[in-house]
């Protein structure tokens, strides 16, 4: 179900408690009937010596966007249609070349989109991505809060899809300790009931346990949501 929701832009749940049903379809509902924005694609134009090693979409779900297609330095995500109050977030992992200390444009981002209240098609827009090369050490440690969460929550959700896969071919020590490195973020993170999960299911693993398939579910499920969690406040009102 989750390739299926990811291959044509939609979503999918785990559910457990059936009573949830109602409030999920009533939720979708609203949802389509919210869109302000169709067939968006986000293009991402690299310049010269830089490229793109991974990609993730980070909002409203978390998904990986697979290996990097590149075509004339350009690397264009589909995106599903937005819906107000929703935000969508896409993370590169870019490779940059070594440079002087200096501003320079990596990439400019460009967002092409219809809109159906306005009857308008083809909208485009632009925004140049710079970042800045220093020598001083003070100030490479100076990051974005809000990405940086980004990034934890993503390998959390990469080393729960590579524990599974470890679990699924006999390597039981390496998928427990991935289980456990992200049991430990989460617990940070105030998400007690998901590390909980996945001390478990790491338990299970060790002891040469399948698995189980309720377990698996909520791994996979509760990993995807979690950027839910982090504050949009400060992002621009669509």
């Amino acid at each position: 179900m989750m390739d299926i929701a990811d291959t044509t832009g939609g979503k999918s749940y785990y559910i457990d408690v059936p009573s949830d049903i109602p409030n999920i379809f009533a939720q979708e509902l609203k949802g389509v009937q919210s869109v302000i924005i169709q067939n968006p694609t986000l293009n991402l134009k690299l310049s010269k010596n830089i490229q793109v090693k991974r990609a993730y979409k980070v909002k409203p779900l978390i998904s990986d966007l697979g290996s990097p297609q590149v075509f004339n330095q350009t690397y264009s995500v589909k995106l599903s249609d937005l819906q107000k109050d929703e935000p969508q977030s896409v993370l590169y992992e870019l490779i940059l070349p070594s440079r002087q200390p200096g501003s320079y444009r990596i990439a400019q981002v460009n967002l092409e989109y219809d809109v159906p209240m306005k009857s308008e098609r083809g909208k485009q827009t632009s925004q140049d991505v710079i970042i800045v090369y220093t020598s001083d050490y003070n100030l490479t440690g100076m990051v974005d809060t809000y990405v940086m969460n980004l990034v934890d929550l993503v390998s959390v959700f990469r080393q729960q899809t590579r524990a599974l896969e470890l679990a699924q071919i006999g390597e039981h020590a390496k998928a427990t300790q991935l289980l456990k490195t992200a049991a430990t973020t989460l617990l940070d993170r105030g998400q007690s009931d998901l590390a909980t999960t996945f001390l478990e299911e790491a338990k299970n693993i060790e002891q040469g346990i399948n698995t189980s398939i309720a377990g698996t579910k909520k791994l996979e499920y509760g990993t995807r949501k979690l950027t839910q969690m982090l504050d949009d406040s400060f992002l621009p009102p669509i």
